[in-house]
Protein backbone atom coordinates (compact mmCIF):
# COMPACT_ATOMS: atom_id res chain seq x y z
CA UNK A 1 0.00 0.00 0.00
CA UNK A 2 1.28 3.36 -0.85
CA UNK A 3 0.82 6.56 1.09
CA UNK A 4 -2.22 7.74 -0.92
CA UNK A 5 -4.12 4.47 -0.36
CA UNK A 6 -3.30 4.51 3.35
CA UNK A 7 -4.46 8.13 3.67
CA UNK A 8 -7.71 7.37 1.85
CA UNK A 9 -8.31 4.31 4.02
CA UNK A 10 -7.72 6.29 7.22
CA UNK A 11 -9.99 9.07 5.91
CA UNK A 12 -12.77 6.57 5.21
CA UNK A 13 -12.41 4.99 8.65
CA UNK A 14 -12.46 8.43 10.27
CA UNK A 15 -15.57 9.41 8.33
CA UNK A 16 -17.30 6.19 9.38
CA UNK A 17 -16.38 6.73 13.05
CA UNK A 18 -17.56 10.35 12.79
CA UNK A 19 -20.94 9.23 11.40
CA UNK A 20 -21.39 6.72 14.22
CA UNK A 21 -20.45 9.41 16.75
CA UNK A 22 -23.01 11.85 15.31
CA UNK A 23 -25.70 9.17 15.46
CA UNK A 24 -24.82 8.31 19.08
CA UNK A 25 -24.89 12.03 19.97
CA UNK A 26 -28.37 12.43 18.45
CA UNK A 27 -29.69 9.45 20.40
CA UNK A 28 -28.20 10.83 23.62
CA UNK A 29 -29.69 14.29 23.02
CA UNK A 30 -33.12 12.81 22.31
CA UNK A 31 -32.92 10.89 25.59
CA UNK A 32 -31.85 14.00 27.54
CA UNK A 33 -34.63 16.07 25.99
CA UNK A 34 -37.21 13.47 26.98
CA UNK A 35 -35.85 13.38 30.54
CA UNK A 36 -35.92 17.18 30.75
CA UNK A 37 -39.53 17.27 29.54
CA UNK A 38 -40.58 14.71 32.13
CA UNK A 39 -38.84 16.66 34.88
CA UNK A 40 -40.67 19.83 33.85
CA UNK A 41 -44.00 18.02 33.81
CA UNK A 42 -43.38 16.65 37.31
CA UNK A 43 -42.38 20.10 38.57
CA UNK A 44 -45.50 21.62 37.07
CA UNK A 45 -47.66 18.92 38.65
CA UNK A 46 -46.04 19.52 42.03
CA UNK A 47 -46.56 23.30 41.74
CA UNK A 48 -50.23 22.89 40.88
CA UNK A 49 -50.87 20.41 43.65
CA UNK A 50 -49.05 22.69 46.10
CA UNK A 51 -51.25 25.60 45.03
CA UNK A 52 -54.39 23.56 45.61
CA UNK A 53 -52.96 22.25 48.87
CA UNK A 54 -52.42 25.80 50.13
CA UNK A 55 -55.92 26.74 49.05
CA UNK A 56 -57.54 23.80 50.83
CA UNK A 57 -55.36 24.23 53.90
CA UNK A 58 -56.53 27.82 54.20
CA UNK A 59 -60.14 26.67 53.76
CA UNK A 60 -59.86 24.55 56.92
CA UNK A 61 -60.06 27.73 58.96
CA UNK A 62 -63.77 28.41 59.65
CA UNK A 63 -63.30 32.17 59.18
CA UNK A 64 -61.71 31.64 55.80
CA UNK A 65 -64.42 29.21 54.74
CA UNK A 66 -67.11 31.69 55.82
CA UNK A 67 -65.29 34.42 53.90
CA UNK A 68 -65.25 32.20 50.78
CA UNK A 69 -68.98 31.55 51.08
CA UNK A 70 -69.76 35.25 51.51
CA UNK A 71 -67.59 36.09 48.52
CA UNK A 72 -69.26 33.44 46.37
CA UNK A 73 -72.66 34.82 47.37
CA UNK A 74 -71.57 38.39 46.53
CA UNK A 75 -72.14 39.63 50.06
CA UNK A 76 -68.78 41.40 50.55
CA UNK A 77 -68.40 45.16 50.44
CA UNK A 78 -65.99 46.38 47.76
CA UNK A 79 -62.60 47.65 49.03
CA UNK A 80 -63.06 46.06 52.46
CA UNK A 81 -60.41 43.93 54.14
CA UNK A 82 -62.62 40.88 53.73
CA UNK A 83 -62.99 41.66 50.02
CA UNK A 84 -59.21 41.68 49.56
CA UNK A 85 -58.81 38.48 51.53
CA UNK A 86 -61.45 36.86 49.35
CA UNK A 87 -59.69 38.17 46.24
CA UNK A 88 -56.45 36.61 47.46
CA UNK A 89 -58.18 33.26 47.92
CA UNK A 90 -59.78 33.52 44.50
CA UNK A 91 -56.47 34.35 42.81
CA UNK A 92 -54.87 31.28 44.40
CA UNK A 93 -57.76 29.11 43.27
CA UNK A 94 -57.79 30.52 39.73
CA UNK A 95 -54.02 30.15 39.45
CA UNK A 96 -54.30 26.48 40.37
CA UNK A 97 -57.14 25.93 37.92
CA UNK A 98 -55.18 27.68 35.16
CA UNK A 99 -52.19 25.40 35.73
CA UNK A 100 -54.47 22.41 35.80
CA UNK A 101 -56.15 23.44 32.54
CA UNK A 102 -52.93 24.21 30.67
CA UNK A 103 -51.34 20.96 31.81
CA UNK A 104 -54.37 18.93 30.85
CA UNK A 105 -54.34 20.51 27.40
CA UNK A 106 -50.68 19.62 26.90
CA UNK A 107 -50.81 15.91 27.64
CA UNK A 108 -53.89 15.24 29.73
CA UNK A 109 -51.37 14.89 32.55
CA UNK A 110 -53.60 15.82 35.48
CA UNK A 111 -56.85 14.43 34.21
CA UNK A 112 -55.28 10.98 34.08
CA UNK A 113 -54.02 11.28 37.66
CA UNK A 114 -56.77 13.07 39.59
CA UNK A 115 -59.86 12.97 37.39
CA UNK A 116 -61.84 15.81 35.88
CA UNK A 117 -61.96 19.02 37.93
CA UNK A 118 -65.29 19.57 39.60
CA UNK A 119 -66.74 23.02 40.30
CA UNK A 120 -66.31 24.34 43.82
CA UNK A 121 -69.74 24.69 45.37
CA UNK A 122 -70.21 25.02 49.09
CA UNK A 123 -73.56 24.78 50.79
CA UNK A 124 -74.38 26.57 53.97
Amino acid sequence: MDLVSTTQLLGNVGEFIGGITVLATLVYLAYQTRQGTRALERAEARATMETFGQFWTSMQDPKTAALWLEGQAGELKPASAEHWSYTSLMVRYVYGMQNLWSSSRKKKLFLKKIGSPKPLVFKR
